[in-house]
């Protein structure tokens, strides 16, 4: 029967272990510590200095900026729209004052000539009479003044011969109708006339539509014809 080891053998062995796992223990730490002895230092991050916040008031004041800018470029566009109108609208009415006033002395023109074209026409005396016609074909053109051309010398003979003296006088005159290269006016006469033949001053009254033609050499009458 094998004898059985004595408790000192047994704690030997068991004693032994526990000093191995003491050295291991304080080697691991030592080597722990070593290396934790040669750490680097773990430096703090550099404080970060804080930006300075914008004043609550930069951000209104840049939109107030804008939106006055924005104002300011529409109130010149206004005004610049509103000075074209006002200027178109000015040159439009000086042209219209133009245009009427060139009409209303056009018109003023054609009552004129008739007027005068019938001046001539109603006097004539036997002492003048080729001048009196001249002065009549001075005022005329086309058929009217084709008539008188035609008939000159003998409407002279006859003035002459009656010793006719007619001095006539122009009561009133209207535009009936024109535009720009012709006219219709009507003209009222007021004639005295005396001749040979007859006792004393003779008054007659004559109403006349008169023909107007405008042309490059002015104005003259074309046409009369005798109304009631």
């Amino acid at each position: 029967m094998a004898d059985k080891p004595a408790a000192a053998d047994v704690a030997a062995p068991a004693k032994a272990d526990v000093e191995d796992a003491r050295t291991v223990v304080v080697e691991t730490k030592t080597t722990a510590d070593a290396v934790e002895s040669t750490k680097v230092p773990a430096t703090d991050p550099a404080p970060v200095a804080d930006a300075p916040a914008a004043p609550e008031s930069e951000a209104p004041a840049v939109a107030s900026a804008d939106g006055g800018s924005l104002w300011m470029k529409i109130v010149a566009v206004a005004a610049l729209v509103l000075t074209a109108v006002t200027v178109g609208g000015s040159v439009w009415a000086a042209h219209q004052r133009s245009v009427l006033a060139d009409q209303d002395a056009l018109r003023a023109d054609y009552v004129q000539a008739a007027k005068q074209a019938m001046l001539n026409i109603t006097n004539i005396s036997a002492d003048t009479a080729q001048d009196d016609i001249n002065r009549v074909l001075a005022v005329t053109s086309g058929d009217l003044h084709k008539d008188y051309t035609d008939r000159k010398d003998d409407y002279a003979g006859i003035v002459q011969k009656a010793q006719v003296k007619a001095k006539g006088e122009v009561v009133e005159a209207a535009l009936q109708s024109s535009d720009d290269h012709s006219a219709i006016v009507l003209v009222a006469v007021k004639q005295t006339l005396t001749n040979a033949g007859a006792e004393g001053p003779q008054q007659r009254q004559y109403r006349f539509k008169v023909t107007l033609s405008k042309d490059d050499k002015g104005i003259t009458a074309t046409g009369m014809e005798m109304t009631v």
